[in-house]
């Protein structure tokens, strides 16, 4: 076992501890956290086949990550892998939306149910205690979760209160006008991450 060391990744500051067990099945556990990462740098840390995925978003604030690797160290066998992180006053788009003033914790694990196999497919990213604003509209949500990274799906339910002059100047439409009143919002989605 080795006490937390330092290292550079991509010029940014790593701290790594962990053990390497040789006797027996041999194994191994390493705890990876890194501060003030910025998300460009923190997707080129995953696989190519994921990156595809996160390529897909945006977010402007520097994160704090935190990841647990666990595995055999036999040739060609992966790894258990869990990683959280927690972003604070971000803004954060995708290819269809973008949100301003952000704050979320997240999860990535690549073993949702521990009776299969550790593969994409069996892996998820559940975003909890989801904050932000488009315009001046403020929306929460529980839980946002992306499963299967293959074929990534995601559901949510987002939730905001807010009154009908914030509603008109955020959404700009041209046939209708909201004018007076308040507005309570349940969106709710269930389907493709990404459109092909």
């Amino acid at each position: 076992s080795f006490d937390k060391t330092t290292a550079q990744i991509n010029s940014h500051p790593f701290t790594i501890e962990g053990a390497f067990y040789l006797k027996d099945s041999s194994h191994f556990l390493l705890n990876v956290s890194s501060d003030n990462l910025t998300f460009e740098n923190a997707t080129q840390l995953v696989p190519h086949n994921i990156q595809r995925i996160l390529h897909n978003f945006k977010i402007s604030n520097p994160l704090d990550v935190l990841a647990t690797i666990q595995g055999p160290m036999a040739a060609g066998t992966t790894p258990l892998v869990n990683v959280i992180w927690k972003i604070k006053n971000s803004s954060f788009s995708t290819t269809a939306i973008a949100f301003t003033n952000c704050s979320f914790s997240g999860l990535f694990t690549n073993r949702v149910d521990k009776n299969l196999p550790l593969t994409d497919e069996n892996s998820e990213v559940l975003v909890s205690n989801f904050s932000g604003y488009i315009g001046a509209i403020k929306l929460v949500s529980k839980n946002i979760i992306v499963s299967n990274l293959i074929t990534p799906v995601i559901a949510f339910g987002m939730q905001s209160a807010c009154n009908f002059a914030q509603l008109d100047t955020t959404l700009s439409l041209s046939s209708i006008r909201f004018v007076s009143g308040n507005a309570a919002l349940n969106i709710l989605y269930n389907g493709p991450l990404i459109n092909d």
